[in-house]
């Protein structure tokens, strides 16, 4: 997290735990039932963003979830189970990629390594350990060496990780982030974009699954609007 943008939520979890339940995890039956039928309807600088400047996607032919994060934001840790039961469940229009943020030298250190699990095809295989392994484990990266051994410990090979962590392909794919997340505005951190011409907003929530609600309608406005193109 750079700034404060989940602060309001982080306030609302604690409440909600000393009173016995974790939000979005395990609500009142009842509660659920309420907020189910209750869809969400979009408001624009309310629940959601148009942004100013699109981004190319890319895949084109599908509707792109993009969730800019980082492994040492503790905040994207405990977003991470929606994204887990979102992924598991992934329409096949909608395609889920990742942009590291590149805030401050600890980020940019695990944005280096997310990169270089995935010049070497790992990172569906590292992406959910890395967390675990960083907040549940308390296996922290400081500097190159101790992230090649958190990625060893999730299963990354040595030699080939150090390699990928030091190329010029991982150096221009940092690079290519940062500019990206400046080209978004980025400004904290878990944030969700949609197809590249929204932003999920997280004023007022009060759960994660308020934010997956607020997700799904703007997936399903992006879903409408690629109908009435084609039409």
């Amino acid at each position: 997290m750079r700034k404060t943008l989940w602060s309001a939520l982080g306030t609302a979890l604690v409440l909600a735990l000393g009173q016995g339940f974790i939000p979005g995890l395990t609500q009142p039956a009842a509660q659920a039932a309420a907020k189910a039928a209750a869809p969400v309807t979009l408001v624009e600088g309310q629940n959601f963003l148009t942004l100013a400047n699109p981004v190319p996607t890319e895949d084109p032919a599908r509707i792109e979830v993009l969730e800019a994060f980082s492994y040492g934001c503790v905040h994207c840790f405990e977003f991470e189970p929606s994204m887990r039961s979102f992924k598991a469940h992934l329409p096949a229009d909608v395609r889920l990629d990742y942009l590291p943020a590149t805030f401050n030298s600890t980020f940019e250190l695990y944005a280096r390594g997310y990169y270089a699990a995935k010049a070497l095809g790992i990172v569906a295989a590292t992406h959910e350990k890395i967390f675990d392994t960083i907040w549940n484990g308390g296996l922290q990266a400081k500097d190159p060496e101790s992230l090649a051994n958190l990625y060893v410990r999730v299963g990354a090979d040595r030699a080939k990780f150090v390699e990928a962590l030091n190329s010029l392909g991982v150096q221009a794919a940092v690079s290519s982030a940062g500019l990206k997340a400046q080209r978004l505005k980025l400004e904290g951190t878990p944030t969700l974009y949609v197809d590249g011409k929204y932003q999920v907003l997280t004023n007022g929530v009060t759960s994660y699954d308020d934010i997956m609600q607020r997700l799904e309608a703007v997936i399903a406005k992006a879903r409408a609007e690629r109908k009435a193109a084609h039409h």
